[in-house]
């Protein structure tokens, strides 16, 4: 015969994976900036964000939530899709980015510049706005020329 060690545990502390085919998949991050001061926010992929003073619609700290999808591999992990009223779309990546003042959502007054790495340009790249459907998908919609400044 031989030794049979067992061992049985449980951790009461474990963690809720997050929902696959979710935005949950994607890494949150937060920021807090004083809407009143001019900011410069460096993301985790490499996106730098300018929000000038004065660009929300409240004053006071702002929460600023975002989340970013450049691979395949992230878009798919999300259920992120590449879409314009039915038509397929190549990418070069997705950003989410929310503000809150006091839990509050907040408008925007001025425009956000967002500059998002990339090894090659194409000139027949448009930025999009992307808008939730009712069954819970993202339609890229008002393409826009991006601004290589």
């Amino acid at each position: 015969m031989f030794p049979l060690w067992l061992l049985l545990a449980c951790n009461s502390n474990t963690k809720t994976l997050p929902k696959p085919f979710t935005t949950a998949m994607l890494a949150t991050q937060l920021f807090s900036v004083n809407t009143a001061s001019d900011t410069l926010l460096h993301t985790l992929h490499g996106t730098v964000i300018r929000i000038t003073a004065g660009t929300f619609s409240i004053t006071g700290i702002a929460e600023i939530k975002i989340q970013e999808a450049f691979t395949p591999v992230e878009m798919l992990a999300a259920g992120l899709t590449t879409e314009s009223n039915g038509q397929p779309l190549r990418t070069g990546g997705m950003i989410y980015i929310n503000a809150t003042v006091n839990g509050d959502s907040v408008g925007l007054v001025k425009p956000i510049k967002i500059s998002i790495p990339n090894q090659y340009y194409d000139s027949a790249m448009q930025v999009f706005k992307g808008v939730e459907t009712d069954s819970n998908t993202i339609n890229w919609v008002e393409p826009q020329p991006t601004d290589t400044t």
